[in-house]
């Protein structure tokens, strides 16, 4: 751009620098000659395609590891069947050929009948697949059997639909379920142990499979849950768990469920499905879990109980179901009990220095006295917990329970740092005081699930004081935590009332530059510029580190400005960003941010063919693994096209977008472009419609009240649509959609 010559187009109209990949100069929209005649150098340290005025070519596409030997595993498993139907066997031969190959090799290890109870157990398991895709019009090949490993279904076409990949993946597990049941059930009957050890490896089976890791079936299950409903699906996982002696398998799934959820915490193709199936599909993973680890282990004690009639096994107490530490401790010799006491004092005082020093590095301004400070209040808090507990002579039980809770405690909120932290967390600016509040609260989950282990009342009394004494010392933390949920939710209006609850408790200052751009943040969602910007005005040393502007204030204030029709000033801002060689975001991202300003800028100028190829030079850069950003890249593409006229075109994009990736944003997005266009075409049901769809996904949104406006003077009814549009423009007159409402009344009026 003007600022930096090299790798720019040169506008022979007004003079100025242009980055390469637009049709026409952003500043004086002068058209480009459509055969370039000059060089165009490379942006030093940014790798920008030198035909980056033609049109994109794709990369060639090829297998990587597993894909690769999936692919030539599915290509062996097409040719087999073709074979089979050549010799007019079919989907059952397939099946019976494979299954007898698994007895055949299973045989050599566990026996003839033994091998022949798994490969049944198995394809009872693989026919509740069978059944409920059938049932949901699923095209799928037969069972192929895999000796060793299991059994699996190729689906032809995989569902888009999360509840039928849902119901699809549960249906093998409770179909197997009850083939283990069927098997304990007779082996109680009969007393044959053979029935008692083959409902012991169905239930085992079954519970392996529901680990959320694909191919497995639990990673299909969990398609359709919400973070909400996955994290609560975990937690009460988590409370049984810790309950529940001998359930090392079930650990596993939790484990990785966990994992699970935080790798896919970006995922939003769970909002197709409706609230109650999510829940509906949360209580059968629940049950299964729970149902299939207790048939588990009831059967591993049938199979293992001596066969005399005279063995009378003594009743289980409660330090003999799970004695935890709280059981064990006191058995100890003094000098080893002490030890551990002093382990457990030390960690817990190393974990929270660990984590003050990533909570300081997460804050943006690395201390060593933050760290310390925590580190050492804590540590305080622990020996004078401990000083109390010997000082009152409590039980040698009790003595102990703090103290375990305490380091519980430490643990979940290293955790919580350590997650905070790491490299491909989202880099929010927030102070430390904040992030504190939060790892605090995690720490007191920790120490809660430390008190329902120990069935302790001391550890909930001690939480519970500590928890009131944080919050009255910073009242602004609660309302803060709950705004922060809301705009990761992008409930935006909630999230500014919330937030702003949190500013008049007057919290530290630098608490307050991330609360006031959080609101600027949700603003701009919503599409108010104005609002936005007057936040961003309150706070320009907001969002600061070392003395810069971070890159989320630095995105707000240009958005605000293109939402305020400033584009000159907005420019300037880009020319100096894309040639700041210190920025910590990357080159390519910032190339992407750049072109998605430009396409915005061309866009609410009218320059839709500017846009256009502004966009398709974006798309360049996005990672292909990144949805998300393709997503709002392809939805941008949709406007563009609705804008252009070609109705048809942006509406198939549009669902390609969402294809990639659903979120309320994107939804109300797509949906506010098939108002328009279903106004434009005087479909005015369809436009009602999906104005109320849009509505719905994000409500607030100056572009919808602008087309409830237009809507209704589409209706006949001029009067109320002009007052809205007036009205619109009046609160908001400076912003795109002011503008726009204030030439649409104006035009009904005319």
């Amino acid at each position: 751009m003007a600022s930096a010559p090299a790798g720019s187009l040169i506008c022979g109209n007004c003079g100025r620098a242009n980055l390469p990949g637009g049709v026409r100069c952003i500043y004086c929209g002068k058209h480009y000659p459509a055969v370039l005649d000059f060089h165009i150098p490379a942006v030093p340290g940014v790798p920008v395609n030198q035909a980056a005025v033609s049109e994109p070519v794709s990369p060639p596409k090829r297998a990587k590891g597993i894909r690769g030997w999936l692919a030539a595993l599915g290509a062996m498993i097409i040719k087999g069947k073709s074979l089979l139907a050549l010799l007019k066997f079919g989907k059952i031969a397939t099946t019976l050929i494979s299954m007898l190959l698994f007895i055949a090799a299973d045989s050599r290890i566990f026996g003839w009948k033994f091998g022949v109870g798994i490969a049944l157990s198995i394809f009872v398991h693989e026919m509740g697949h069978v059944i409920v895709n059938w049932r949901k019009g699923l095209k799928q090949t037969a069972p192929m059997f895999i000796p060793f490993v299991g059994a699996v279904i190729f689906l032809k076409n995989f569902p888009e639909d999360p509840t039928i990949e849902s119901e699809s993946g549960a249906g093998g597990p409770v179909a197997g379920a009850i083939a283990a049941l069927f098997c304990l059930i007779v082996g109680m009957v009969t007393h044959n142990p053979y029935w008692i050890a083959l409902a012991h490896i169905g239930f085992l089976i079954n519970l392996f499979n529901l680990t959320p890791f694909p191919p497995l079936d639990g990673s299909h299950i969990m398609a359709v849950f919400s973070p909400a409903i996955y994290s609560g699906t975990l937690i009460i996982l988590l409370l049984w768990l810790l309950k529940t002696p001998n359930t090392p398998l079930l650990w596993l799934v939790l484990i990785v469920g966990f994992l699970f959820r935080l790798g896919h915490r970006d995922e939003t193709r769970y909002q197709i499905a409706a609230p109650g199936v999510r829940i509906r599909m949360a209580l059968i993973f629940l049950a299964l879990c729970i149902g299939l680890s207790m048939g588990s282990n009831y059967a591993s004690m049938l199979h293992s109980r001596p066969a005399a009639a005279a063995y009378a096994p003594s009743p289980p107490t409660p330090e003999t179901i799970h004695p935890g530490l709280a059981g064990y401790l006191p058995g100890l010799p003094g000098e080893s009990a002490e030890m551990v006491m002093i382990a457990l004092f030390l960690g817990s005082a190393v974990a929270w220095l660990i984590t003050g020093t990533l909570l300081s590095m997460k804050s943006g301004k690395l201390s060593i006295q933050q760290p310390i400070l925590l580190a050492g209040a804590m540590t305080l808090l622990l020996a004078a917990l401990v000083a109390a507990s010997l000082y009152a002579n409590l039980l040698n039980s009790l003595r102990w329970q703090p103290l375990y809770g305490f380091f519980t405690a430490a643990f979940a909120a290293l955790c919580y740092a350590g997650y905070e932290a790491a490299p491909g967390r989202k880099s929010d600016q927030e102070g430390f005081v904040s992030l504190r509040a939060r790892c605090l609260a995690w720490a007191a989950a920790g120490a809660l699930l430390s008190a329902y282990e120990q069935n302790s009342a001391i550890v909930v009394v001690i939480t519970a004081l500590l928890t009131l004494i944080f919050y009255s010392r910073f009242p602004w933390a609660l309302p803060s935590m709950i705004g922060r949920y809301l705009f990761e939710a992008e409930s935006c209006q909630e999230s500014v009332k919330w937030t702003s609850k949190a500013i008049a408790l007057k919290p530290d200052p630098e608490s307050l530059s991330s609360l006031q751009i959080r609101i600027a943040l949700s603003y701009l969602i919503l599409g108010k510029g104005q609002s936005a910007m007057e936040k961003l005005e309150e706070c320009k040393t907001a969002g600061s580190q070392n003395g810069k502007v971070t890159a989320d204030v630095l995105q707000a204030w240009v958005k605000s400005l293109i939402l305020l029709g400033r584009y000159e000033e907005a420019l300037s801002i880009l020319e100096r960003w894309i040639s700041d060689s210190s920025s910590r975001i990357p080159n390519l991202m910032r190339l992407y941010l750049t072109h998605s300003f430009l396409a915005d800028i061309a866009l609410f100028r009218g320059w839709n063919d500017e846009a256009q190829a502004q966009i398709s030079q974006s798309r360049k850069l996005i990672p292909s693994s990144d949805k998300s950003w393709m997503a709002v890249n392809t939805l941008m593409e949709s406007r563009v096209l609705a804008q252009l006229g070609r109705d048809a075109e942006a509406i198939d994009t549009g669902r390609s977008a969402l294809k990639l990736s659903r979120t309320p944003q994107l939804e109300a997005g797509f949906a506010a472009i098939e108002t328009e266009i279903a106004i434009r075409e005087n479909n005015l049901t369809s436009a009602e419609r999906e104005l109320a769809r849009a509505c719905k996904f994000l409500p607030g949104h100056l572009i919808h009240i602008y087309l409830q406006g237009k809507l209704l003077i589409a209706q006949g009814k001029t009067g109320e649509g002009a007052a809205i549009l007036n009205h619109l423009a009046k609160l908001n007159p400076h912003d795109q959609y002011g503008r726009m409402a204030h030439l649409a009344a104006a035009e009904s009026a005319s």
